[in-house]
């Protein structure tokens, strides 16, 4: 709010040639900025704090209920999960990060609306529009473009981005199966080359690398779609304010940096619409690390059932 009214000073600063104002505000500007810098220095030391310390949380669990009750033999004999290692070490560190980084953006976001939708319903006025020869009287009709085009933002983007969710972890997946295998050449090195299964081993191996191969050209598709959508949108959003806002066009009273504010205020951020194919579940690559740490921990669950019944 301080950087918008501060930038309104500014041009119109500029727009009268007030050559004397310009210390002040560029003093201002300074201040602003160091308090930038420090927020975003100290939120993103914080956020490193804190999803380190969940991923500790979260590991030292997983790795009691695993080696508790001799459950690494059991789930070892029964074949699920798949890749219980690869679970604790990347699924917890990508559960822990991005819901970290879900929450700060969600609050991030609350903030930000709290902070302008009623910028923007002063700005919006009261509009008058004819349809079917009636006439219709709309309210604040900025914050209602502002939240129908970010949501059909929001679905356009689910829909164009909604495999993803799955090809990442099936990545995932065949990237674990991978490297098993070459930690299985490694710790039976000597009986691989007393046997001769070198061939064998290798054969195995390609075939667990084309897996890998098959998957990541269907996911480069998919984000090459995803761009393309991407950048589209990057497009558009440079002209919904000047769509929405045909009252500013006209009277005496019009401002060269209200369709700019206007800008920054109907449309989203790009940056934003990452978020939506990654944590809206049950979409999203963190639905996927949620996911696969349920039926881990399910798996325990029956584990220590079928133990204690014994």
């Amino acid at each position: 709010m301080w950087i918008a009214a501060w930038d309104k000073r500014f041009y119109d600063a500029l727009a009268a040639f007030d050559g004397k104002a310009m210390p002040a505000l560029i003093v201002e500007y300074i201040g602003y900025m160091a308090m930038i810098i420090a927020c975003i220095v100290c939120g993103e030391w914080l956020q490193k704090r804190l999803v380190f310390r969940w991923r500790t949380h979260l590991t030292a669990q997983l790795e009691r209920e695993w080696l508790g009750g001799h459950k690494h033999y059991r789930i070892q004999l029964t074949g699920e999960p798949d890749n219980p290692d690869q679970r604790i070490a990347e699924d917890v560190s990508l559960l822990a990060s991005q819901s970290i980084s879900l929450l700060l953006s969600f609050i991030n976001n609350i903030a930000k609306l709290s902070a302008f939708v009623g910028v923007l319903w002063g700005l919006s006025g009261v509009q008058t529009f004819e349809l079917g020869g009636r006439s219709f009287t709309v309210h604040g009709y900025l914050v209602w473009v502002a939240l129908a085009y970010s949501m059909l933002s929001t679905l356009a983007a689910h829909f164009v981005g909604r495999k993803l969710k799955d090809l990442n972890i099936e990545r995932q997946h065949r990237e674990a199966d991978y490297r098993a295998a070459l930690l299985r050449v490694r710790d039976h090195a000597e009986q691989v080359a007393f046997y001769h299964g070198a061939d064998a081993e290798q054969g195995r191996l390609k075939h667990r690398f084309n897996r890998i191969r098959d998957n990541w050209f269907r996911l480069t598709n998919c984000e090459f779609r995803y761009g393309t959508f991407w950048a589209v949108y990057v497009r558009i959003s440079i002209f919904i304010p000047i769509i929405a806002t045909p009252a500013d066009v006209s009277g005496q009273n019009a401002h060269f940096r209200r369709h700019d504010a206007d800008a920054h205020l109907v449309c989203p951020h790009p940056r934003q619409l990452r978020l939506v194919y990654r944590c809206l579940p049950p979409s999203g690559r963190m639905g996927g690390g949620y996911r696969a740490l349920g039926q881990l921990s399910g798996c325990f669950g029956r584990c220590r059932t079928a133990h204690r019944a014994a």
